[in-house]
C-alpha cells in the first residue's frame, strides 16, 4: 500500500487523517462495540491498522555528502576535510558541517567512530535552516556500538584533593556548576523529597554513585496542580558527616564553597580509578526536523531534569503553536541509560519508528511521546528507571518506563519493560488506534496502564507479571480487546483493575491539529472491552483477579454489565472469591458468579501449574491441566541475564550487597516493595459454563 519513498508533508497528513478517521469510526467509533461483532472481526479490523502504519520512511540512498568523526585517530582535527583518512575529532564540529550541505538539500551522513564523545547541549533546528533542507536526509550512525555521546567529563584523580576524616577517605574538587532545585511542574504532585530535584551525578569505573544532600532545604508542596513549590534553606551539613563509600554531595551555593566531594565504594584503586562527573544538562535536540536517522549511539550521563526539556535526546521543541514539529524520524539500536531525567522525548512528531533500542537506567523516564501520529516500536526495552524519583518519593503520576499522550496509529511490538520504579508502560490521555503485541511487564509499580484514552486498544501476546500495584489498569479508557495473553499477579499486586471515575476529560491535541475539533474538553468513562483467550492468574490471598480500583461503583457495574464482554479465558487464585462487582472490595465474588453478572462465556478455573511462576519462569508443566491451551499463549523463562541485572539495580537501590547468596533474591523483591506474602496452595476447581 505505501511506495519505499519519502512522503511530502501534505501526503503524511491526508494518510493519516484517513486512517484515524477509518479507525475511529465504525466498529469503534461509539462508546461501545457491536455486540453482534465475534472476535474474528475486531481482530480483522486490528490486523488491518496495524498493517497500516508504516511510520518512518526514509531512503538512506539518497546520501551525498559522508562526514567522518574519530576522536580516536592520531591525525583528528576539527578542521580536516572529515574524509575517512582526514576525519573530525568532535560531533560539534560535524553537525555544523552537516548544516552547510542540508542547507544546499544534500543528504548527509555522520559516521561516528569508536570512543567517548564528552560533549552535549547541541541543537540542529530546521526553522534555522534553508527551506531544501526539510527533504535531506540526516543520519548520524557509529561504525558499532561503541560510539559514546556521554554528558559527563573526565576529571583525573590527580586533580582531586584527598581528605581523611571521621575514619573515611574522600575527595574534593572546586564545582563550577549551579544546576540548583527543580522541582517539576506538577504542583502538588511534584516529588515530596528534594533529593528527586537534583541533576547532579558522578560514575567512578562506570558505576554510578548515590547523592546525599550537603545543602538542607525544606520543600512546601503547592496545594494544587498549576501551583509552585518553594524551598527554605536550612543549613549546610558537613561532608565527613554525611558521606559513606558510594555517594557524593554538592555544596553549590558561595558560602558553602563550591565543592563537589565523593567517596568511592570500597576497594577502589583510586590513583587508577576513571571519574566521570555530569555537567552536560542535554545531549542532542532536533527541532522542527525532518528525515533522521540515529543508528548505534549511546547516549548517557546528561545531568537533565524532571520536566519535559531536561530529556538527553529531544524531537521537538517542547514550546510553541499546537503542531507538528517534525516528521519521518528512525532511532534504531542506540541506547539512553544513566541520564538523570529523560533519555528521549518525542514531541508533536509524525512518522516515528524505535527500533531496537533500550531507555534503561533514566532517573525519571526512559522515553515519552505527546502528540505522536504514526509510529511502530519493535523490539525496545525501558528496563530499570526511575531511581531518582523513587529517592525522592515520585513513582507515578506524570513518571514511567515509557509513557504515551495524545498518540494516534501506534504498534508497539516485542516491547520489554522491567523493574521500573514507576509504571512499565503507560497510555495516558488521547491515544487511539493502538495495538501492543508481545508485551513483557514485569515486576514495575505498575505494568501496562491505559488511561483516558478512546482507543482502540489491542493487547495480544503479552505477558504482565509481579507488578506491585497492578498488572493491568484501565483508567477511563475504552475499546480495548485483551486476547491471548497471561497476566500473574505473583508476589505484587492485583492482577486487573479498573478505575470508573465519573469526571475524566481530556483535550484531543492531535485531533485538533488534524482539524477534527476545536481543542475542547471531551468527557470520557469506561468503555466497550473485550478479555478473550486469557490466562489470568493469583498466587496469593490479597491479590484479586479482577477488580474496581476507585471511582464511581455504579458505572463500574454498569461498565461490567453493558460494555465488558469475556470468553475462553481461563482463570485461577488461593481463593475462589477474587472478582470485584461493587466498590473495590466490598462485593467479591467467585467465577461463577462473575459470569452470571457479566455474562462471561466458556470461562475454565483450572490452576495452572506454571514451572516456577516465583522465579518467573512461566512455562507450563508437563501435567498442566490447560497445557492445550500452551500454543495460544505467551509461554516462557524470564532470562537468567535479565534477573541478575534486576538483581544488581535493586540491591543498588536499596542500598544492599548483591553478594549474600543467602537470601534469595526474590524474597529480596518482596521486601523491596513490603510485600511479604506466603504462596497458598488449593485444590483446582473448575465450573462450567
Amino acid at each position: 500500500m505505501f511506495h519505499k519513498r519519502l512522503l511530502t508533508r501534505r501526503q503524511t497528513f491526508k494518510l493519516s487523517l484517513g486512517l484515524a478517521t477509518a479507525v475511529g469510526i465504525g466498529a469503534f467509533g461509539r462508546n461501545s462495540v457491536n455486540r453482534n461483532s465475534p472476535a474474528e472481526e475486531l481482530s480483522e479490523i486490528t490486523n488491518l491498522t496495524a498493517q497500516n502504519i508504516n511510520a518512518a520512511q526514509i531512503d538512506e540512498n539518497n546520501i551525498t555528502q559522508t562526514i567522518y568523526v574519530n576522536i580516536n585517530a592520531p591525525n583528528a582535527s576539527d578542521h580536516n576535510s572529515a574524509s575517512s583518512t582526514q576525519p573530525l575529532k568532535s560531533l560539534s564540529a560535524a553537525l555544523e558541517r552537516a548544516k552547510q550541505y542540508l542547507n544546499r538539500g544534500e543528504g548527509t551522513k555522520i559516521i561516528l567512530y569508536p570512543g567517548v564523545y564528552r560533549e552535549g547541549e547541541l541543537v540542529i533546528d530546521g526553522e534555522q535552516l534553508a527551506p531544501q533542507a526539510k527533504d535531506a536526509v540526516l543520519i548520524i550512525e557509529g561504525v558499532n556500538k561503541e560510539v559514546v555521546i556521554s554528558g559527563a567529563e573526565a576529571w583525573h584523580p590527580s586533580s582531586w584533593k584527598t581528605i581523611k576524616r571521621n575514619g573515611i577517605v574522600y575527595y574534593e574538587k572546586d564545582w563550577l556548576y549551579d544546576f540548583g532545585n527543580n522541582d517539576g511542574a506538577w504542583g502538588k504532585y511534584n516529588p515530596p523529597d528534594v533529593i528527586a530535584h537534583r541533576s547532579e551525578m558522578v560514575f567512578v569505573n562506570g558505576q554510578p554513585l548515590k547523592q546525599v544532600l550537603l545543602e538542607k532545604y525544606s520543600y512546601t508542596t503547592p496545594n494544587d496542580y498549576q501551583g509552585k513549590g518553594y524551598y527554605s534553606y536550612l543549613g549546610y551539613e558537613q561532608p565527613y558527616n554525611v558521606l559513606q563509600p558510594g555517594t557524593f554531595g554538592i555544596a553549590e551555593l558561595e558560602q558553602n564553597g563550591n565543592k563537589i566531594y565523593f567517596c568511592p565504594p570500597e576497594g577502589t584503586n583510586f590513583s587508577q580509578a576513571e571519574v566521570e562527573v555530569s555537567t552536560k544538562r542535554f545531549l542532542l535536540r532536533f527541532f522542527h526536523m525532518e528525515n533522521v536517522v540515529l543508528r548505534r549511539l549511546n547516549f548517557q550521563h546528561s545531568a537533565n531534569e524532571i520536566e519535559i526539556p531536561g530529556a538527553a535526546v529531544m524531537f521537538g521543541p517542547w514550546y510553541g503553536e499546537n503542531k507538528f514539529r517534525g516528521n519521518n524520524i528512525l532511532i534504531e539500536n542506540c541506547n539512553f541509560s544513566w541520564n538523570n531525567g529523560r533519555g528521549l522525548s518525542l514531541l508533536h512528531q509524525q512518522n516515528v519508528t524505535l527500533r531496537g533500542n533500550k531507555f534503561n537506567y533514566n532517573g525519571f523516564m526512559g522515553v515519552d511521546a505527546h502528540t505522536l501520529l504514526n509510529t511502530r516500536w519493535n523490539n525496545n526495552e525501558t528496563n530499570f528507571n526511575n531511581w531518582r524519583g523513587h529517592q525522592g518519593g515520585m513513582l507515578q503520576w506524570a513518571i514511567a518506563g515509557a509513557k504515551i499522550h495524545n498518540t494516534w496509529n501506534g504498534l508497539f511490538r516485542n516491547h520489554r519493560t522491567i523493574g521500573n520504579m514507576t509504571v512499565g508502560l503507560w497510555f495516558d490521555i488521547g491515544n487511539r488506534n493502538i495495538t501492543i503485541d508481545h508485551l513483557i511487564a514485569l515486576h514495575n509499580i505498575r505494568g501496562l496502564a491505559l488511561e483516558i484514552s478512546p482507543g482502540p486498544f489491542i493487547v495480544r501476546n503479552s505477558l504482565l507479571a509481579d507488578d506491585q500495584e497492578v498488572n493491568f489498569l484501565v483508567e477511563n479508557a475504552h475499546n480495548i480487546v485483551l486476547s491471548n495473553s497471561i497476566i500473574c499477579a505473583v508476589n505484587g499486586g492485583d492482577s486487573v483493575q479498573f478505575t470508573s471515575a465519573s469526571s475524566r476529560t481530556y483535550t484531543d491535541s492531535l485531533g485538533q491539529i488534524l482539524g477534527q475539533n476545536q481543542g475542547q474538553e471531551i468527557p470520557i468513562n469506561l468503555g466497550s472491552t473485550r478479555f478473550q483467550n486469557n490466562l489470568i492468574v493469583a498466587n496469593q490471598k490479597e491479590q484479586a483477579l479482577i477488580v474496581q480500583k476507585t471511582g464511581n461503583p455504579q458505572l463500574y457495574q454498569q461498565f461490567l454489565q453493558q460494555e465488558y464482554r469475556g470468553k475462553d479465558n481461563s482463570y485461577w487464585a488461593p481463593l475462589r472469591k477474587t472478582f470485584g462487582i461493587d466498590f473495590q472490595r466490598t462485593n467479591m465474588t467467585n467465577l461463577s458468579q462473575w459470569g452470571n453478572y457479566t455474562k462471561e462465556t466458556n470461562y475454565r478455573w483450572r490452576e495452572p501449574y506454571f514451572v516456577d511462576s516465583e522465579n518467573y519462569d512461566f512455562r507450563l508443566r508437563s501435567d498442566s491441566p490447560i497445557k492445550q491451551l500452551e500454543s495460544n499463549l505467551p509461554i516462557q523463562q524470564i532470562n537468567s541475564d535479565t534477573i541478575a541485572e534486576m538483581k544488581q539495580y535493586l540491591a543498588w537501590v536499596q542500598n544492599k550487597s548483591t553478594t549474600n547468596s543467602s537470601e534469595n533474591f526474590f524474597q529480596k523483591l518482596r521486601n523491596f516493595f513490603n510485600q511479604d506474602n506466603n504462596s497458598n496452595s488449593v485444590h483446582q476447581e473448575e465450573y462450567a459454563d
